[in-house]
């Protein structure tokens, strides 16, 4: 994938809309990455969060299913590509950021990621994820995760 990665993390508050600003760096790359102004956003398939990535990695994601599904036909799974993909691709939406770098969360993807008042971006290279902090604080199997959100809990948003 030409471009640069995801990197970093940032805090942003959320209105009553369900308007936040998507920190430049993350505008920066999506742009890099050929993106335009566009994020592809999904509710993540196990963790309470939303994934995001750009419009050229919704190819990748779409070659990685498939993999992922011939694998499981071979073990003689025939159900769990069909449950993953209609999680992915029915949760699906895509947002484009307007001149001052807000989108408006979809109202399915905020409610399920239990977002209300603040959003925790963190990268994962080809990606995104935007967490409800107080969520990814009690994430118990990832420390880094709980560091990252009790530092924004305490810090708050950039001003």
């Amino acid at each position: 994938m030409a471009g640069q990665r995801f990197k970093w993390h940032g805090l942003s508050n959320v209105d009553r809309k369900g308007r936040l600003s998507v920190p430049a760096a993350y505008r920066q790359a999506i742009e890099a990455r050929g993106g335009g102004r566009d994020i592809m956003m999904s509710r993540h398939p196990s963790a309470p969060c939303i994934v995001c990535y750009d419009r050229g990695t919704e190819d990748e994601v779409d070659q990685d299913l498939k993999a992922q599904k011939r694998i499981e036909l071979e073990r003689g799974d025939k159900t769990s590509f069909i449950t993953r993909n209609r999680g992915i691709y029915m949760s699906s939406a895509e947002v484009s950021w307007d001149p001052s770098g807000r989108v408006i969360l979809p109202d399915y993807l905020r409610d399920r990621a239990g977002i209300t008042d603040a959003a925790l971006f963190v990268a994962f290279g080809d990606g995104f994820e935007i967490w409800d902090p107080k969520t990814a604080l009690e994430q118990k199997q990832d420390e880094g995760l709980r560091d990252l959100a009790e530092y924004h809990l305490r810090k708050g948003p950039a001003k």
